[in-house]
C-alpha cells in the first residue's frame, strides 16, 4: 500500500533505515517516520538536527525508472510536493529555492535530499524529507537563528509533525504518479509556479569553485542553467545556490 509507514522513535536518520527496508524488498511508497534523528543529514553533507518531536522527519522509498533514479526531477517533485502539502494544512504560502529548499519567507522551513541504494539488479530512491513543524526559534541554535524558522512560528498556531505526514504522502504521490505517466511537465509547472531562484541573479558554490550568473531556466534533467557574465551558459547538477538579493 502507498504510504504505508513504519515509524521509529529515534534513528540515526530515515534514511539509513530507508536503505536497509529498501534492500529487503519494501514496496514502492513505503514511509519510514522518525521523530528523532541523531544522524540526519542534509545536502553536501551538513547536519539536521532537531528537538524530539518537533519535525516531519519521512523518507520515501521510491523504485522509479532507471531515467529518473539519477534525475534532479525526484527531488524537485518532493520540494514541490512538501510545499504543496504545507500550503494545504497551515494557509501559509512556502516557495521553493533550487535545487531543494522550501522557504517561509526569506527562512527555510524544510529541505529535500535524495539518494540512491543499489536493491539487486535496480534502483531504489530514497527520498528524505524534513520539514520544521513545532521547534520555537531559540531551538535552531545561533548558525540557523537567522535563516531557519517553523510552521508554528510562521503561523502563530499549533500542529503537530503527523498532521503534515497525510497531506505529504497525498501530494508526492500524485506528483510522482505525473512523473511517471507525463514526464517532466508537471514536476516543472509545480515547481515554478512557487520558485524564487528562476530569474534572479544567483551565486553557485559547487565543486569546481564560485561563480555568479542569471537562473534562467530547468534543463531537461531538472538540473539550473546559469547565464554567466560573460553571457554563456552554464548547467549546474549540485553545489549550493544564494540569491544575490542586493541586485
Amino acid at each position: 500500500m502507498w504510504g504505508r509507514a513504519i515509524r521509529y522513535a529515534e534513528v540515526t536518520s530515515t534514511n539509513d533505515l530507508a536503505r536497509d527496508q529498501a534492500r529487503r524488498g519494501a514496496r514502492e511508497g513505503t514511509a519510514v517516520v522518525a521523530g528523532y534523528q541523531l544522524a540526519g543529514r542534509g545536502r553536501r553533507g551538513k547536519a539536521w538536527t532537531a528537538p524530539a518531536g518537533t519535525s516531519l522527519l519521512v523518507t520515501y522509498i521510491l523504485r522509479p525508472p532507471a531515467h529518473l533514479t539519477h534525475s534532479a526531477w525526484l527531488a524537485l517533485a518532493a520540494g514541490a510536493a512538501m510545499a504543496q502539502a504545507v500550503a494545504e494544512a497551515t494557509g501559509l504560502e512556502p516557495a521553493l529555492k533550487w535545487p531543494n529548499d522550501v522557504l517561509l519567507g526569506a527562512r527555510k522551513v524544510g529541505g529535500v535530499l535524495v539518494e540512491t541504494v543499489l536493491c539487486g539488479d535496480s534502483y531504489a530512491a530514497l527520498v528524505g524529507c524534513g520539514l520544521n513543524v513545532g521547534q520555537a526559534p531559540g531551538d535552531f541554535g545561533e548558525e540557523l537563528a537567522e535563516t531557519a524558522t517553523s510552521l508554528n512560528t510562521a503561523a502563530e498556531r499549533e500542529f503537530a509533525p503527523d498532521d503534515l505526514l497525510p497531506v505529504l504522502t497525498q501530494a508526492l504521490r500524485t506528483l510522482y504518479q505525473r512523473l511517471l505517466r507525463d514526464g517532466p511537465g508537471p514536476v516543472r509547472d509545480a515547481w515554478r509556479s512557487r520558485d524564487v531562484t528562476l530569474g534572479h541573479a544567483v551565486r553557485v558554490d559547487g565543486p569546481e569553485g564560485s561563480w555568479l550568473g542569471q537562473a534562467e531556466d530547468l534543463d531537461q534533467h531538472g538540473g539550473l542553467t546559469i547565464r554567466l557574465e560573460d553571457g554563456s551558459k552554464r548547467q549546474v547538477t549540485a553545489g549550493e545556490v544564494s540569491l544575490r538579493l542586493e541586485e
